[in-house]
């Protein structure tokens, strides 16, 4: 009975060895999954912020190209303008004088 008794009190303790052993196992298990967890959002949040800054990139220069092109396009129009008023401002100025004098 006695050889019974201690077989049980050894099955007993190799199977609290045995818990001990996968709690500690699980708490590692639980650390690297954190760990690569914290890896990859990294890793994602370097990514992302690799394609924003592209894109970013990418439209300050299609925006610079835009200006550059409406600039061009609106150049002659500016020429006339400005050519226009140079022959004309004489007349503007007095026309402008008249209308506030007379009302």
């Amino acid at each position: 009975m006695e050889a019974v008794i201690r077989k049980l009190a050894d099955i007993e303790v190799t199977a609290e060895k045995i818990v001990d052993h996968a709690a500690e196992q699980k708490t590692e298990i639980e650390k690297r999954i954190h760990q690569e967890t914290l890896d990859f959002d990294k890793k994602l949040e370097a990514e992302t912020q690799e394609t924003i800054d592209a894109i970013r990139t990418e439209a300050k220069k299609e925006l610079s190209g835009l200006v550059v092109r409406e600039k061009e396009r609106h150049k002659s129009i500016i020429e006339n303008l400005e050519q226009t008023y140079e022959k004309h401002h004489e007349e503007y100025a007095k026309e402008v004088l008249k209308k506030i004098i007379e009302g």
